[in-house]
């Protein structure tokens, strides 16, 4: 199997979570202190040797596409003012080739399986393909981020997030077995049926030949909440016989989400650095 050097992040959608702002303000660009949460995530996938990414988009993106973008105009002004430390700020990462991917909202499926649905032709069965959400991070300010750890196993694996106090039961909890192979998801179990104290949250380096079981699941009805989630085909990958690692998350996990947690993943990056 080949190393894992693509990246899926979807962040198509709304946002109606986040409105009245992310009517005008794309939701993966909400601010966390003084850059958009969708870059924290990138930045990640870079230093973690991702070359390829693939935007999963609803309209034009324009603010996404822009950040992305050079501004030479902007380049120039900054170096003509002598402010040569801030253009470091705002160019592109060097190494890494965006692409987007237009996931169709009239379509009227949704859920986390349609984004990795929509780059099945840009993923070969015998290579490994990160899948991460666009508006949180496991944020590390030092050392290998979990981003880094995950993919540098160089198998399939995904991420946990512990979550060591309070009722972890209104979140999916992930069921290892003993030697700390993924086994399934459970979601929100009962108070004290938890199998761990280990949430998922999302990010998962997969095999290629998870994409027909992605396709399966695209064909058939959603759960009986109305989504595809990508949990299902993952699961099946697994009955299967697939083997996917399971990698404790060692960063502070940040969530731009709801205004509750954006205003708490803020205040807490003020307060780290």
């Amino acid at each position: 199997m080949t190393s894992c050097t693509k990246a899926i992040i979807p962040v198509a959608g709304y946002g109606t979570r986040r409105l009245p702002i992310t009517k005008s303000i794309e939701k993966c660009m909400l601010p966390l202190g003084n850059r958009p949460v969708i870059d924290y995530i990138v930045r990640d996938c870079v230093t973690a040797g991702i070359t390829d990414i693939y935007f999963v988009i609803s309209g034009a993106a324009t603010q996404l596409r822009s950040y992305y973008s050079r501004d030479v105009e902007l380049e120039v002004m900054l170096h003509d003012k002598g402010k040569d430390n801030l253009v470091e700020t705002i160019l592109p990462p060097e190494g890494v080739t965006f692409h987007y991917i237009e996931q169709d909202l009239n379509d009227g499926r949704y859920g986390t399986t349609v984004p990795m649905w929509l780059c099945r032709d840009y993923i070969a069965p015998d290579e490994l393909v990160l899948y991460m959400t666009g508006d949180d991070v496991t944020y590390k300010p030092e050392g290998l981020s979990d981003i880094e750890q995950l993919v540098s196993l160089g198998v399939p694996a995904l991420l946990g997030l512990p979550v060591p106090e309070g009722d972890i039961s209104q979140y999916g909890v992930i069921e290892t077995t003993e030697d700390g192979i993924f086994k399934s998801i459970v979601e929100k179990p009962a108070p004290g049926e938890e199998p761990s104290r280990m949430i998922n949250v999302t990010k998962y380096v997969l095999p290629g030949s998870v994409m027909p079981f992605i396709e399966a699941a695209m064909q058939g009805r959603p759960n009986a909440s109305g989504e595809y989630y990508i949990s299902d085909p993952i699961a099946e990958l697994v009955e299967s016989g697939q083997a996917i690692q399971l990698v404790e998350a060692q960063g502070t996990f940040l969530d731009t989400g709801t205004v509750e947690t954006w205003v708490k993943a803020n205040q807490w990056l003020l307060d780290a650095s």
